[in-house]
């Protein structure tokens, strides 16, 4: 059994997407051409224009009769094909295509009895600059500005990439800020001679107008030099610091930005205070331990991450009566597509 993928050379090096639900979906399309190929080839081919991404997984296996493709993504549907018995298929068929779907893209499929099937995914999927997070989340804690400041001050973020200030935007909100957004040092600039701000988040690297030039202009502008600049850049090397400073910003930090070192930046330019929260997870349990042995679950995760519900089904048979309690909370998960839920529930 031959795998081939096709030149991938041409491709972008990162693109904007959901990576874990890419991820399953992928793995299911192939998982299952593995399953039901037992000799020929395997063939993966990616292709990517004009913002559309393109997947293709085409197989040499048992094929799929004309009047089963109607059935292939309905949820629970078994298919027979030959003497083989395509099981597991259609639950995890169900589950990609609602995942595409939710991406905004579409699926579809064609096969031939005894020749092969070729699955068909497609979805928009922007070439993204670089492959580096603007944002780390904190694990531990929620922060939040104390009544006295909530609301009541604004914070300037400059970025040229649409999605890195709308994540910077979205946690800056929740600490209780006001934001105003410009994509580039000269917009910025603009929008400074218009309104004030209480503090400007600004990336080094765009387009027209840099953060180093823009923080220039912005301190040698004498209504507007008090103003503290925060550039952010996912370049670490010391001399990006030192140029950060010299140009008159009162600090870099760097991508991907570490929520609790962005609360003491703003803490210490802005001398305000925040409430830090700790957030309430809901975690599930089961009246007694579970008696899942460790490779068990092992093998029920990586089903999880392909969708592979039979697997799992499979699996649970032999827990049935030594531990029904986490085989109805496993089958639950299964039933409403939340296979996340079961990697978490055995983590």
């Amino acid at each position: 059994l031959d795998f081939i993928v096709n030149d991938y050379s041409k491709l972008p090096l990162f693109i904007e997407a959901d990576e874990q639900r890419l991820r399953q979906v992928l793995f299911n399309l192939l998982g299952n051409a593995l399953k039901f190929t037992h000799q020929g080839a395997i063939e993966l081919r990616c292709n990517y224009q004009k913002s559309q991404l393109v997947f293709e997984v085409i197989d040499t296996g048992i094929g799929i009769k004309k009047r089963d493709l109607k059935l292939i993504f309905k949820a629970f549907e078994q298919i027979k094909s030959s003497s083989d018995f395509r099981q597991g298929t259609g639950l995890g068929l169900t589950i990609s295509q609602k995942l595409v779907t939710l991406m905004g893209g579409k699926m579809s499929v064609e096969s031939e009895l005894g020749e092969g099937t070729h699955f068909r995914l497609q979805l928009y999927a922007a070439a993204a600059k670089n492959g580096t997070n603007i944002l780390i989340n904190s694990e531990n804690e929620n922060y939040v500005l104390c009544d006295e400041f909530n609301g009541k001050l604004k914070i300037l973020i400059v970025d040229d990439i649409r999605e890195n200030r709308s994540l910077l935007v979205q946690i800056v909100e929740t600490f209780g800020f006001i934001t105003l957004e410009a994509d580039n040092g000269e917009s910025a600039l603009a929008l400074l001679q218009e309104q004030s701000v209480d503090l400007i988040l600004m990336d080094i690297q765009m387009p027209k107008m840099n953060g180093y030039e823009a923080t220039r202009k912005i301190k040698a502008d004498a209504a507007l030099r008090a103003t503290p600049v925060v550039l952010v850049s996912a370049h670490v090397f010391e001399d990006e610091r030192a140029k950060a400073l010299e140009c008159g910003a009162e600090n870099f930090i760097e991508k991907p930005v570490k929520e609790d070192l962005l609360v003491k930046e703003l803490e210490t330019l802005l001398e305000v205070k925040f409430i830090s929260q700790k957030p309430t997870v809901e975690i599930e349990t089961t009246d007694k331990e579970s008696v899942i042995s460790q490779e068990d679950r092992e093998k029920i995760i990586a089903a999880a991450n392909a969708l592979d519900a039979n697997t799992i089904e499979e699996i649970l048979n032999n827990y049935r009566k030594s531990d029904p309690q986490s085989v109805k909370i496993i089958l639950d998960h299964i039933n409403s597509f939340q296979f996340t839920k079961i990697i978490d529930f055995l983590s």
